[in-house]
């Protein structure tokens, strides 16, 4: 064993080893080890082939727009311990096969969909999404019972549906700090129980885009087509004041008039309902 005395420590050398420990130290995945932290806050891209674990069942449509790719109804491939997993939708669209991808934030709230597990393999990236029971685009292609719709229901259903989503955007302007950029009928997804989450967050995370400005547009453009499937009038002086306030971007504004001025019966309701009219449209 060399004595500490005739151990080189050449200025020459330390500065070598010092560069070497900054290159390894900027190769370094950002998740030392996988802990509980790190599973819970972020998703890692797998290298892996999706269907090493998952199964395909089936194409499907009613899960949000395909950014140029497929959307399929998966079921995870059995362990042969007799575990029952739910179905999954697995939304796959190529990317530059050498872009450098980093460990996506994971979407944690009750109005965006959950986010499983990203898969990138040949080109191609597959995001895996818990499953919904259909679209607010089908919703809304459904005649209206008369025991659903009414004047004072449909200011209840009106607000049921915009609470949620606009929960849902705030979450990703100010969480995430991405627009969303598809805000659209198909990707306003619905369950049985009148859950509302926003479908296709992988891709707005996974190309980050901050023209807030269109999602406040887009959100004007769904505002409209609700308040006319209910065959309300959008130019109703109430329904004029929130279209200008979502124009404006003002989300959290929306919600605190309607809060107020809800004592007066004038405005929408924008809390749970004691029961879910919505559900009701999804079961249909």
């Amino acid at each position: 064993m060399l004595a500490e005395s005739e151990i080189n420590t050449s200025p020459e050398l330390e500065d070598s080893l010092k560069a070497s420990s900054d290159q390894a130290a900027s190769l370094r995945h950002p998740f030392t080890v996988p802990t509980h932290l790190t599973m819970q806050y972020g998703v890692c891209i797998s290298r892996r082939d999706v269907w090493d674990i998952y199964s395909a069942i089936s194409y499907t449509h009613n899960q949000g727009t395909e950014w140029f790719g497929r959307t399929i109804t998966s079921g995870r491939r059995q362990t042969g311990l007799g575990t029952a997993h739910p179905l999954y939708t697995i939304k796959q669209e190529e990317i530059n096969n050498n872009a450098a991808l980093q460990p996506l934030p994971k979407p944690l709230h009750p109005n965006v969909t959950v986010l499983h597990h990203v898969f990138c393999n040949n080109a191609t990236i597959s995001f895996v999404y818990e499953e919904m029971d259909m679209s607010l685009s089908q919703v809304l292609s459904h005649p209206l019972e008369p025991s659903i719709s009414y004047p004072a229901q449909n200011h209840r259903l009106i607000g049921a549906i915009f609470k949620q989503i606009l929960c849902g955007v705030e979450y990703v302007h100010q969480r995430l700090h991405v627009a969303h950029g598809g805000l659209c009928l198909s990707n306003v997804l619905m369950n049985r129980n009148g859950i509302i989450k926003l479908a296709n967050v992988g891709h707005s995370i996974l190309r980050p885009a901050t023209d807030y400005q269109n999602d406040f547009q887009m959100l004007c453009t769904l505002f409209e087509e609700v308040v006319s499937w209910l065959g309300e009038d959008p130019r109703n002086a109430l329904y004029e004041r929130i279209w200008a306030l979502l124009s404006e971007g003002s989300l959290t504004q929306v919600q605190q008039d309607s809060r107020a001025s809800y004592k007066t019966r004038s405005t929408l309701l924008w809390r749970p309902l004691p029961f879910s009219p919505l559900a009701k449209l999804v079961a249909k």
